[in-house]
C-alpha cells in the first residue's frame, strides 16, 4: 500500500478491528462498530492499535474526526513503539467542545503535554497531531492550533489509542513532507 493510510471504518463490525490493524502488546484491542472505530468492550486501558501495511517515517501524522468529544485521553497517535510490550506513542485528545489535549504514553501511562490548547471543535472536525523532530503539533481541520516539544519517542506508527471508551472515524495517516522544493537548472552552468 502506499501512503497516506485512509480508514474510514465503512465495514460489518469486527472485534478486533483487523484489516490492517495490529493491537499494539500490552493494550487491549480497538473493533470496528457501527462504521466507526471503538474501543473493544471487552478490554481494558489502555486501548492501542496501529496501522501495520506500510511503514512510516519518524516525521509523521495522524488525523481523525471524533465520533463524541469526552473529557479523556483518546485519539490519533503517532510514533506508536510497535516493538515494545507496552504502549508507548503521542495522542491528540479532543478533550471536550472548547479545551482540548495532547498526551504522551509511556509504559501505557498517558501524561499530559503541556497545558491545554484553546480551541473549539465539534464531532465534524478532523483533529491532527503531526511529529516533525521534537516538535508535536496540533491542528484542528487544517490548521495549526499550537505546538508541543518532547524527544521521547521517535519513528514507530500511527494509530488510534486511548484510556476510556472513545470512538473515531475518517482515520487518515502518513509522513510528513519538508516543503522544500529544490530547483536544478537544466541548462549549462555558468
Amino acid at each position: 500500500m502506499a501512503l497516506p493510510a485512509t480508514d474510514d471504518f465503512n465495514r460489518a463490525n469486527a472485534d478486533p478491528i483487523g484489516g490492517n490493524w495490529t493491537t499494539q502488546t500490552g493494550a487491549s484491542a480497538w473493533r470496528v462498530f457501527g462504521n466507526s472505530a471503538y474501543v473493544s468492550t471487552g478490554g481494558s486501558a489502555p486501548w492501542c492499535a496501529y496501522w501495520n501495511a506500510d511503514s512510516f517515517n519518524s516525521d509523521q501524522y495522524c488525523q481523525a474526526t471524533g465520533n463524541e468529544i469526552n473529557n479523556v485521553p483518546a485519539g490519533p497517535s503517532i510514533r506508536i513503539q510497535t516493538g515494545d510490550s507496552v504502549v508507548n506513542c503521542y495522542q491528540m485528545c479532543p478533550r471536550g467542545s472548547t479545551t482540548q489535549r495532547m498526551f504522551e504514553y509511556n509504559s501505557g501511562t498517558p501524561t499530559q503535554l503541556g497545558a491545554d490548547f484553546s480551541e473549539s471543535i465539534t464531532t465534524a472536525s478532523v483533529i491532527k497531531i503531526r511529529g516533525e523532530t521534537s516538535t508535536l503539533t496540533f491542528s484542528v481541520d487544517g490548521g495549526d492550533i499550537g505546538t508541543r516539544t518532547d524527544s521521547t519517542h521517535t519513528g514507530g506508527s500511527a494509530g488510534l489509542s486511548a484510556s476510556v471508551d472513545q470512538g473515531f472515524d475518517n482515520w487518515e495517516a502518513g509522513n510528513v513532507s519538508s516543503g522544500i522544493t529544490i530547483e536544478v537548472p537544466t541548462g549549462p552552468l555558468r
